[in-house]
């Protein structure tokens, strides 16, 4: 079908930690006026990355996996339906899904056409998030990786404040032979000037995709409940030794009689207060199946900090 009457859908992808949220965060404040609606996509049961976009109107979130999971392509039909209703009463200028970082964007369109939600929708745009310190290890490690960027329009690179200027033209490269007709820009803090919703001029090779399974043996998710009787110097000791075997863990925490969020990737923990109180006081963790073992021992040897359970 043609584009004419639709709503342009945008799909922002990257793997965990390469700054999709900061990024719909930043488009969201500079295009405030603009009736946007967001779609935020999360690998756990756990809604987290939602509550981030909580001053942004009309965010709805699908959490569970990846939304071109066969298991979740029912739900995210009805939530994209629910929007497309709306527009009829109040029109949208445009949708932005964040898709899970393991998601493989490379069945998007099929699954558009499928289930029939070309009728309301059109892609418009896909963007993917890298950050530079990560690359050359996923594409190793974790074929969705350079399905991401195969599958883009555009890349950017993120945390340009936080590397060297020689691995970021690095990144760049890398970006450029992955995918010739990348529009490669480079941001911090999410702030870029692109329009979400207008992709480049450029010759982009379409790439077709398979439905994921439920279940994917790359990863390994938990659920750790924190005790908040414990304090933030005991816990953040912890997450210092727990990130040298995940990919990521977030989430809010109420800790020294402070609701906290806390975000650790392989190179960091950080913390702030946090916006939203959460009675849980839990993070999400999803690191490789391979570091399993590991990550059960940890929580073990910890367990007077917490009580985990494997998701």
């Amino acid at each position: 079908m043609t584009d004419q009457g639709t709503i342009p859908l945008t799909l922002v992808t990257g793997f965990l930690g390469s700054g999709k949220t900061t990024f719909l965060r930043a488009i969201a404040r500079k295009h405030a006026e603009r009736r946007l609606a967001y779609v935020v996509n999360e690998f756990s049961q756990h809604d987290i990355d939602g509550r981030l976009l909580a001053d942004a109107p009309n965010a709805v979130t699908v959490p569970g996996g990846s939304i071109f999971c066969t298991c979740l392509v029912t739900r995210f039909r009805e939530v994209m339906n629910t929007l497309a209703h709306t527009h009829n009463s109040s029109p949208l200028e445009g949708v932005i899904v964040e898709a899970s970082g393991i998601a493989d964007p490379s069945v998007a369109q099929r699954m558009l056409h499928e289930t029939q939600l070309d009728r309301h929708f059109n892609l418009a745009h896909t963007i993917c998030l890298v950050a530079p310190d990560k690359l050359n290890t996923l594409l190793k490690t974790l074929p969705n990786t350079r399905a991401q960027i195969a599958a883009s329009h555009t890349a950017i690179i993120t945390m340009i404040d936080q590397h060297p200027a020689d691995q970021i033209d690095q990144t760049h490269a890398l970006l450029h032979e992955i995918n010739p007709s990348l529009d490669i820009r480079r941001a911090s803090f999410g702030n870029t000037d692109i329009n979400p919703f207008q992709k480049p001029d450029t010759t982009h090779t379409s790439v077709e995709g398979e439905y994921a399974t439920c279940a994917d043996t790359n990863y390994e998710r938990w659920i750790i409940h924190v005790n908040p009787a414990r304090s933030r110097d005991e816990l953040n000791a912890f997450l210092n030794t727990l990130r040298n075997h995940i990919y990521r863990a977030k989430g809010f925490v109420l800790l020294d009689n402070q609701h906290l969020f806390v975000d650790i990737a392989a190179d960091r923990v950080r913390w702030k207060p946090a916006n939203t109180e959460n009675p849980d006081s839990q993070l999400v963790i999803i690191g490789p199946a391979s570091q399993r073992d590991a990550v059960q021992t940890l929580l073990l040897q910890n367990k007077h900090l917490l009580s985990a359970n494997a998701a």
